[in-house]
């Protein structure tokens, strides 16, 4: 035995690690492994979506289903919901922040349900004092789809729909009443009218409407040579044509090129982008 206790616990043994087998993979292998993994698996997802997302690519427009149909005029790289979110105010140089619609209300949300104060009660205005920052529900919201008609796509999308015997759907989505071989046309229909206040359009007669569109493409800006509305109610649209040539040049001259229109309204600026493939306008 030992003679003292302190010793016998300096000579204990510390268990060795046993010797790793031939092969036997090592604890930065099994990380490696399951990153690798995951990684793969992400890929996976994203082909996958790709896929999906591209069949007008993969598979003729004769074999699209409604869906696919819809979503070419809905939701593609040629038709797209531009949301718009405006304040009710407007930043003017020495003055800082003043309303659109007015002065605000003094009280606060909490109060809006109390009844008013008597006069010789109120708070006079103070002209030098900025108005109160608006609530929420105080911003101009609105959506709207913007598409860009003279696609080869687009066509064939609005075909197959009627093919499948959906024109009624097709007729909801405001096609162009007509598309010119000299023109550009670009449809815009309201998805969410504009609230509180105006919408893009109140108000606004064709000419009005042709002086306050652009299309900006990499020769400059161009306006719209004419300007037509569809539709009723829900279905109502606004469709604007622009020219293919400018002083006898060709609007669009690169195989792929990056358009943006832009409509100017009262309150409301909308802008949607698109990238055109040479091979794809009609």
């Amino acid at each position: 035995m030992c003679a003292e206790r302190g010793s016998c616990e300096s000579k204990k043994q510390i268990p060795r690690r046993l010797p790793r087998a031939a092969g036997e993979p090592t604890r930065n292998d099994s990380l490696h492994a399951r990153i690798s993994l995951a990684t793969a698996v992400v890929v996976l997802i994203l082909a996958a979506a790709g896929w999906a997302g591209d069949f007008w690519r993969e598979k003729p427009a004769s074999a699209w289903t409604d869906e696919e149909a819809l979503k070419v005029v809905r939701d593609s790289p040629w038709a797209k919901e531009e949301h718009i979110v405006q304040p009710p105010f407007t930043v003017t140089a020495g003055t800082g922040i003043s309303t659109q619609s007015g002065e605000r209300r003094g009280r606060s949300r909490r109060d809006a349900d109390l009844p008013p104060l008597p006069p010789e009660m109120e708070r006079p205005p103070d002209p030098n004092r900025p108005p109160p920052l608006p609530r929420r529900e105080d911003f101009t919201q609105a959506s709207y789809l913007v598409r860009w008609e003279s696609s080869g796509t687009v066509r064939a999308a609005f075909e197959r729909l009627r093919e499948l015997g959906m024109e009624a759907s097709a007729e909801f989505q405001a096609p162009a009443p007509r598309l010119p071989d000299d023109r550009y046309v670009v449809t815009v229909k309201v998805t969410r009218p504009a609230q509180p206040g105006p919408d893009l359009f109140d108000g606004m007669d064709l000419g009005t409407l042709l002086d306050r569109a652009r299309l900006k493409t990499r020769r400059g800006e161009v306006e719209p040579m004419e300007v037509e509305r569809s539709g009723k109610g829900a279905s109502a649209a606004v469709h604007f044509l622009f020219p293919r040539e400018v002083k006898g040049r060709p609007l669009l001259e690169s195989e792929k090129e990056r358009v943006e229109f832009e409509f100017e309204g009262e309150q409301l600026t909308l802008k949607s982008k698109f990238e055109i493939q040479r091979d794809d306008v009609r």
